[in-house]
């Protein structure tokens, strides 16, 4: 999406199409050989592809380019030795028939099309984290660590570690904001400063992904009292794996970012209450997040009775719930009590 950008112009404006395109053929590992012919009518045009010799989940293999160059050899060895042609011809009406959704019609719901999450023009958000095992090496270490994403609906998080996550994604839009005012002041801003900036925004990037990122730990589980090896969470993850996701690809974070945005949506339609703007006065600052989190956790523990460390350990969309229903009987108390102060009157 950042290319297709990049690239547009006020004779070749952007196009969400050609994203989608672009996104289809690397998912479904569809390589083009050729691409469309422009001299021919549109609903004859096509790509000529092939499958290719490697999936997107053999990416994550250890020595992946070489296993890559093996793979292209022997494809190659067949095609050119033993003469199989393995292309085909992809017609663009069949791209677009489904990528595109398909209208309401009469008692018939609206039906999405394949990757209308990269756009959520129907709200339609990509609530399934698509980056969910990687192998990431710290610095110049050549040792590749495994580490496991978020599982569907981040099950399993945490009220601390959503709090984290949700905290270092505020500080990379801070950063990224700054970074990107710094950029348009052109000259005015020195070469250092502009550097520094970016490394902020690179480090805030890096603390999210550590947050929501588990590494295989051995730990005492509390359940059971055995020593267990697995992915598993802990507190102090966010610095300690930190370096590991440092220099992250921009086309896995656009991932992440639509997977977080989607999410977002997704717990403000489930939570409307909790998830409402309030607007704020010119004389009025905003909640840095420290406050918010404190705010959060004297509430849970004065109306549930609950420790700070049991609010930190609790499921976040069970705290979420909470702070909903408190929301919602504090708005009915305060209507009740309108409604006894007008008859007063």
């Amino acid at each position: 999406m950042t290319e297709r950008a990049f690239l547009s112009s006020p004779l070749r404006p952007f196009d969400m199409m050609e994203v989608k395109i672009a996104v289809f053929f690397r998912l479904t590992n569809i390589e083009v050989v050729e691409p469309l012919n422009p001299r021919v009518p549109v609903e004859a045009q096509y790509y000529l592809c092939r499958m290719r010799s490697y999936s997107i989940e053999d990416e994550g293999r250890l020595w992946f380019f070489v296993y890559r160059a093996w793979r292209s050899f022997r494809s190659w060895c067949i095609r050119r030795i033993c003469g199989y042609d393995d292309t085909f011809s992809l017609y663009v009406w069949q791209i677009h028939s489904w990528l595109s959704g398909v209208p309401a019609k009469g008692r018939n719901r609206a039906q999405p099309g394949m990757l209308d999450w990269l756009d959520m023009t129907q709200g339609n958000g990509l609530l399934l984290f698509l980056l969910r095992n990687i192998r990431r090496r710290r610095g110049l270490s050549l040792r590749k660590v495994p580490f496991r994403g978020p599982a569907p609906l981040m099950d399993g998080f945490s009220w601390q570690r959503y709090r984290f996550a949700q905290e270092y994604m505020q500080n990379y839009m801070n950063a990224q904001n700054h970074l990107v005012k710094m950029q348009r002041m052109g000259r005015k801003i020195s070469p250092n400063d502009l550097l520094m900036a970016s490394k902020n925004v690179d480090l805030a990037k890096a603390l999210f992904l550590a947050t929501i990122y588990e590494r295989r730990i051995t730990y005492i589980d509390e359940e059971t009292g055995r020593t267990v090896t697995r992915f598993h969470y802990q507190s102090n993850q966010s610095s300690d794996n930190a370096p590991y996701f440092r220099n992250f690809p921009d086309r896995d974070w656009q991932l992440v970012l639509l997977w977080w945005s989607s999410m977002m949506m997704y717990l403000a339609k489930m939570f409307p209450k909790v998830f409402k703007k309030q607007p704020v006065g010119k004389n009025e600052r905003q909640p840095n997040p420290l406050e918010i989190y404190t705010r959060t956790t004297a509430t849970m523990e004065k109306y549930l009775s609950m420790t700070a460390r049991d609010v930190d350990r609790e499921p976040y969309t069970t705290i979420l719930q909470q702070l909903e229903d408190i929301s919602r009987h504090n708005e009915e108390m305060e209507r009740i009590n309108k409604q006894m102060k007008s008859k007063k009157k």
